[in-house]
């Protein structure tokens, strides 16, 4: 046997690695998995040869449904085991062996929920197996939740059985939106899901290389990700080969990719991806349907791409707000388009595409290889708050100071930010906090964009996430940006 599809697990930064952390719905026991500490903790645990029970006076016939952890013990197999039935003062049969060989001094927990922090953080969640549901509790405010190893992955479901992660605020039917959610600090460890889950209402940090794991057949909803490494990391890696879906979720990595995928074939639906050298990165049969991509070095680049539905999204302040590469058979329809150097960029001046009901807005160059659709819009839209352009910037010796001789900075806060869009004599792209603000003509930034330099191109992006302001042209063209970050943020 094997542990059941039934099974529900709870994970608190109350419990403890050691504790049995799950129950299975509809079992005749009580559910002790919801609390901070184990229920039963088994000491003198016997069996006298390999075998699926576990000898013990305490047997009780609450413990029946709930899953128990094998701790130590001679012989002893560690790990986690469903409790299938009790003699009551006599013994517990589990769903398997839980020892290879005669075992006096077994340690056992039954019931407590599990504690993601420390070494047994990869087999907790390796142990989840095909429709399984894990509950992440958090409260208002949030909670964090430090791993302490490699996370390679969580399980992998069935078409059928597929694996739900979702966290929750106070109770399991309290959806938490914004800071409310759990936050998962990875650090530099791994974190990724195996095929068939679906993870709701996560936060993720990492500095890991590759990002968010994602295999195929996954959706993730309401989920955002972090990758603050200072290389090209993704935050989501979609690594998959099809049907990845990403619904209401956020993205960041300031020198890499929002949402990587390698191999195509995502969903990216209500998004919003930002401060990052890449928005989305894809390749085929992918589709990016109302989503907001703002102050970004490449919006959205979709490489060698075949069949690419890009359509009803805001791209705001990037270097290149699409970088179509050598696209074909793709789509591009009903896109804001506004305040980018480069509104649109093609490598083949034969593109065999469609493009058509778009607003271009204040862009430097609206197309670079890209035919207009008769039915673009090439009109201010409006859009609240955003961005002062500049060029001709100036880093010193360390990369910290920007100063530019037009004195554009006399109405910017720490609360903006600085996007250098162009290279000039080679700057170091991508998006820098403002530490303080000098004077008209000049900001220190809170981290080093390289050597000095000359010649940059930049764009200072304001605090104030936008929307669409009354009267623009662009309101059936594309999403209002406030729908989407009220879900997402």
């Amino acid at each position: 046997m094997t542990l059941s599809a039934g099974i529900v697990w709870e994970v608190r930064t109350t419990g403890a690695q050691t504790n049995g952390g799950g129950y299975k719905t509809g079992a005749s026991g009580t559910d002790y998995s919801q609390q901070a500490a184990a229920k039963y903790a088994l000491t003198t645990v016997t069996s006298l040869a390999a075998t699926a029970t576990m000898t013990h006076a305490a047997a009780a016939a609450d413990m029946v449904g709930n899953t128990c952890r094998v701790v130590s013990g001679t012989n002893a197999t560690l790990g986690w085991f469903e409790i299938i039935s009790v003699n009551v003062g006599v013994d517990i049969t589990v769903d398997r062996n839980w020892c290879t060989g005669a075992c006096n001094n077994g340690a056992v927990n039954v019931g407590g929920a599990f504690k993601v922090g420390g070494t047994l953080d990869q087999d907790f969640f390796g142990a989840i197996v095909a429709g399984n549901t894990v509950y992440i509790a958090s409260t208002a405010g949030g909670v964090t939740y430090n791993t302490g190893e490699d996370i390679n992955s969580v399980g992998s479901g069935t078409a059928l059985l597929p694996i739900t992660v979702q966290a929750y605020n106070d109770v399991r039917a309290t959806i938490p939106t914004g800071s409310d959610r759990p936050t998962i600090a990875c650090g530099s460890n791994a974190f990724g899901f195996g095929t068939f889950t679906t993870q709701k209402y996560l936060i993720f940090t990492t500095t890991n290389y590759d990002g968010i794991l994602i295999a195929s057949n996954n959706v993730l909803i309401g989920c955002k990700a972090t990758n603050n490494s200072t290389s090209a990391y993704p935050a989501f890696n979609a690594a998959g080969t099809a049907a990845m879906y990403f619904i209401s979720c956020e993205g960041i990595s300031q020198k890499g990719y929002g949402l990587y995928a390698g191999n195509g074939a995502i969903s990216a639906i209500t998004c919003y991806f930002h401060d990052s050298n890449y928005g989305i990165n894809t390749v085929q049969q992918s589709r990016i349907i109302s989503c907001v991509i703002d102050t970004c070095g490449f919006g959205i680049a979709v490489g060698n791409a075949y069949y690419i539905g890009v359509v009803n999204n805001t791209i705001r302040n990037c270097r290149v707000g699409i970088n179509a590469g050598t696209a074909y058979s793709n789509y591009f329809i009903n896109n804001i388009i506004a305040d980018c150097l480069t509104g649109a960029i093609w490598s083949t001046a034969k593109p065999i595409d469609f493009w058509d009901y778009n607003c271009w807005s204040n862009n430097g160059t609206d197309v670079t290889n890209v035919t207009k659709g008769s039915h673009d819009v090439t009109a201010d839209a409006l859009l609240v708050s955003g961005t002062a352009k500049g060029t001709d910037g100036v880093t010193s010796a360390s990369g910290l100071v920007f100063t530019a001789a037009t004195n554009p900075f006399g109405s910017v806060t720490t609360s903006d930010c600085l996007n250098i869009v162009e290279i000039g004599t080679g700057a170091t792209l991508g998006v820098y906090a403002i530490a303080s603000v000098d004077g008209a003509g000049q900001i220190t930034l809170a981290t080093s964009a390289g050597a000095s330099k000359t010649g940059i191109d930049y764009c200072i992006v304001l605090g104030t996430d936008f929307t669409l302001g009354s009267g623009s042209p662009a309101i059936d063209v594309g999403l209002d940006a406030a729908t989407v970050f009220a879900v997402t943020v």
